[in-house]
């Protein structure tokens, strides 16, 4: 087995690794740095290297964007290869994807910095995430590999993944444990040692290797102090927080000081992308605490709908006003105020003496949160945030909030899950040693522990045989070969009481392996327990664990107060999901908790409401649920569907016009087709979306003259050529030209108001630029004006950049193209000076190639 890391090994943020065992090749996490310009993990590894010539899936952990920020980046390069996560973390993950595109534009705007992919790479991207289950053995492409995701307590959704396949005859194990809370906090319980996975290796994050938490509970109250000394001397608190975890969990503590009257009554506003995270963990209710699932299935939202001190801040408008009101505290993202909403509070809030600031989470060394904490211990009395400096008069305090483990914590663990070998990773300066030597000095037995740097590559052999090579031994467990049925559930109920474990809690797994034997058991088993367990009267949630179970207890039956049983709601919508299948258009899912309704959006609500009527009604049979469908159809999918049904190389001017209030979608053509034709389109559109087609084209009644008024200078306005025809006169213009850059890559009808035009796509418009006689002559040729693309083709840019570039400049990143200057910028450790003949060659070389200069 090889395990490369590609970011986040002697760091925090970046978080990625290739995971190698036989056939089966991973990628684990693909995660960002907060800070810094160089922001990606070594993505250019995973297609460079000679032996990865391909993934079988990637691996998510958890959202935060330090494990999940380059996913995009990732699948533009890898567009077919999978994402598999926890529904909680997809669900956050197109949160933070969605507003990382906001930051993006607005940094584009303000900085001119070149954004890392564009929206369409996001919206692809959420279309390959696959939620999976906590606990169900997932197997991932064809290389063997089967993973399980195991709650690893740090935010919702957060998983530790254990990873298990054959080498050579061998089986090989791995848990990486992404990153990890112990502690139970106030939204999800802490994580536990898997129970029956011993691995090879354990990959464990070391945060806070060289350090021990305070309590929680003394953390909470000093910060519930400084809360109320800040309002009683009649000022305001920011608290800047993550958006996700961490934010949650200071709202809640308020919450619960507000409820049980020991805060007095003042506001709290909660500002930025929080509130669009709080949705989210409102959504997923059964992988919380006991004390969340309660706010939520009592009130559905357990941040807003409780108590009338906690507020949203419905847009940026409303700022201003929380600024300017009475004595207030604040819950801003983001927390390092790096950006959002916490850094437009911070200014004015940092310059007032009865004011103070709250940071309640880890601080990067080049953010302006260790900026703050520097000036909490004296060492600095200026703060710059958000493009200004301002001298800092408010107070300043330190909590320890984390949802990381400590270092005793972290060896507690390492301790339970027993583990051949440690690979330390997600920490910064003394953290790693320091753990690694808390590890060889309190571990109960000697276990290699390794510090990888970011690009290092560990090798780590096989142990133990692989069961399909054990002589055929088969484990038979308590059932003896029987299936587990709700009958034979209850005689495991009284097996477990029997033995006296009664009050153990169980994983799904971990009954599936007492009564079928040690992973002898399907998914369809897996599938079938969960079934079983939502109806069993013989068995209960645990209380504050509520992905393991217990038996009821006999003497608890007359006290016990009725409940009605339902299935849990993500694990139906799974069951939803896989009955429908893909070609069912089922794009969204959620469900209304206290009305105990699925709500259902598909891409065409009007034929799918009767396609799978049955369908949908078998599935929620005995389950306690109600769905309802989403009335409004998918806009993209029918404006694509409209140009599908069109002949084949007939494309619209425009796009397709939807006319929701009629179910109507409206196209023009700018060639004619004959009525019969029209006739067959618009059918094939009723039967795949229950709407009408109605298709405008040239010499049809009503239909306006084609418009040749657009011809570039030089050009004629003779009759146009048919549209594929002009498509073939260009490919064979450009036919003879002798640099494959220097022709169109791309070349497509677009439209300006009503007025067509064919666009050029050049890997850069400088090149486009340089042909404009040829493509001048080609205009007047078939009819039509031509344009050249006004923007570059940056990802050809940068390959042409990294192919010329020799090996010995030892070139460190991915080129960076700057369009403004119309230069390409290479970062190399090697290269040579300018006057070099080898660089001058290779720069004139480059300018031919691309209208683009090569810099340094």
């Amino acid at each position: 087995m090889n395990i490369t890391f590609l970011g986040g090994g002697n760091e925090i943020g970046a978080s990625c690794a290739i995971v190698e065992i036989g056939a089966g090749r991973v990628l684990v996490d693909c995660g960002m740095r907060m800070t810094g310009d160089d922001r990606l993990p070594d993505l250019a590894a995973i297609k460079n290297s000679g032996n990865l010539h391909h993934l079988d899936a990637v691996i998510l952990t958890h959202a935060h964007m330090d494990h999940s920020g380059a996913l995009p980046v990732l699948h533009q390069h890898f567009p077919s290869v999978p994402v598999y996560c926890t529904a909680a973390t997809r669900g956050l993950v197109e949160v933070l994807h969605r507003d990382s595109l906001n930051i993006m534009r607005s940094r584009a705007e303000s900085e001119r910095e070149l954004p890392l992919y564009a929206r369409g790479a996001v919206e692809s991207l959420l279309e390959q995430m696959i939620p999976v289950p906590f606990g169900a053995p997932t197997t991932l492409g064809r290389g063997g590999l089967v993973a399980t995701w195991l709650p690893a307590g740090h935010i919702l959704g957060a998983a530790s993944v254990a990873i298990e396949g054959t080498e050579g005859g061998r089986n090989v194990r791995v848990l990486f444990s992404g990153d990890i809370s112990v502690t139970d906090q106030l939204t999800v319980p802490g994580m536990l040692a898997p129970k029956g996975f011993r691995p090879d290796v354990l990959v464990i994050e070391a945060t806070y290797g060289d350090r021990l938490h305070a309590a929680r509970s003394l953390e909470e109250r000093r910060l519930l102090e400084m809360v109320a000394g800040v309002i009683e001397r009649g000022g305001k608190l920011l608290i800047p927080a993550f958006a996700v975890g961490r934010a949650q969990e200071v709202i809640l503590t308020l919450l619960r000081e507000f409820r049980a009257k020991r805060l007095t009554s003042f506001p709290v506003y909660v500002d930025g992308m929080v509130r669009s995270v709080c949705g989210v963990y409102s959504s997923f209710p059964a992988h919380q605490t006991a004390f969340t699932r309660r706010l939520i299935e009592r009130h559905g939202d357990p941040f807003f709908n409780i108590v009338d001190e906690i507020r949203p801040v419905a847009s940026p408008d409303e700022r201003e006003k929380v600024l300017a009101g009475p004595p207030c505290c604040i819950i801003a993202s983001s927390g390092m105020l790096t950006g959002g909403a916490s850094a437009y509070y911070a200014p004015a809030i940092a310059s007032g003496e009865r004011n103070g600031i709250a940071l309640t989470g880890y601080q990067d060394e080049e953010s302006p949160g260790r900026h703050l904490l520097d000036l909490a211990e004296g060492k600095t009395g200026s703060l710059s945030v958000g493009g200004r400096t301002i001298e800092v008069k408010s107070s300043v305090a330190k909590y320890a909030l984390s949802a990381h483990a400590d270092a005793n914590e972290i060896a507690g663990l390492v301790e339970a899950i027993n583990p051949r070998h440690v690979v330390l990773v997600h920490g910064e300066g003394a953290a790693r040693p320091a753990m690694a030597d808390t590890l060889r000095r309190s571990g109960g037995r000697y276990r290699p522990v390794h510090l990888p740097r970011t690009g290092d590559t560990l090798s780590f052999g096989a142990t133990r045989r692989s069961a399909t090579h054990s002589a055929g031994r088969v484990q038979i467990g308590f059932g003896g070969g029987e299936m587990l049925d709700a009958g034979n559930l209850a005689r495991l109920a009284e097996e477990i009481r029997r033995r006296g474990e009664e009050r153990n809690a169980f994983s799904e797994i971990d009954l599936l392996n007492l009564w079928y034997g040690q992973g002898s058991w399907s998914e369809e088993q897996y599938g079938e327990l969960i079934k079983l367990l939502d109806e069993a009267e013989t068995w209960r949630r645990h209380p504050a664990r509520p992905h393991l179970y217990r038996v009821r207890r006999q003497d608890d039956g007359a006290e016990e107060p009725p409940v009605m049983f339902y299935a849990e709601p993500n694990e139906l919508l799974q069951r939803v999901e896989s009955a429908l299948g893909k070609e069912s258009g089922l794009y969204r899912k959620g469900y209304d908790l206290a009305r105990h309704e699925l709500r259902l959006s598909f891409h065409f609500p009007v034929v799918a409401r009767e396609r799978y009527r049955e369908v949908l009604k078998r599935t929620l049979d005995g389950t306690g649920w109600t769905y309802s469908v989403n009335e409004q159809p998918h806009h993209g999918r029918l404006a694509e569907v409209a140009a599908e049904c069109l002949p084949p190389g007939v494309t619209p001017v425009r796009a397709p016009a939807l006319r929701l209030e009629d179910a109507t979608v409206s196209v023009t053509l700018d060639e004619y087709l004959a009525p019969e034709t029209r006739e067959q389109a618009a059918v094939r559109f009723k039967e795949r979306t229950g709407h009408t087609l109605t298709i405008s084209v040239p010499g049809a009644p009503g239909t306006p003259t084609p418009d040749a008024s657009l011809a570039e200078p030089g050009t004629t306005a003779n009759a146009p050529a048919e549209i594929n025809l002009s498509y073939r006169m260009i490919e064979e213009a450009f036919a003879g030209v002798p640099q494959q850059t220097w022709r169109p890559y791309r070349t497509g009808l677009k439209a300006e108001g009503d007025r067509a035009f064919i666009e050029l796509a050049f890997i850069s418009p400088q090149i486009g630029t340089r042909q404009r006689e040829r493509i001048n002559q080609l205009a007047k040729k078939i009819g039509r004006p031509l344009r050249v693309k006004p923007e570059p083709n940056q990802i050809m840019l940068s390959e042409v950049a990294a192919r010329l570039a020799p090996k010995e400049w030892r070139l460190q990143k991915q080129p960076s193209v700057h369009k403004a200057e119309g230069v390409v910028r290479l970062k190399c450790l090697n290269a040579p000076p300018d006057t070099d003949p080898q660089w001058t060659s290779i720069s004139a070389e480059y300018e031919e190639l691309t209208g683009y200069r090569l810099e340094k």
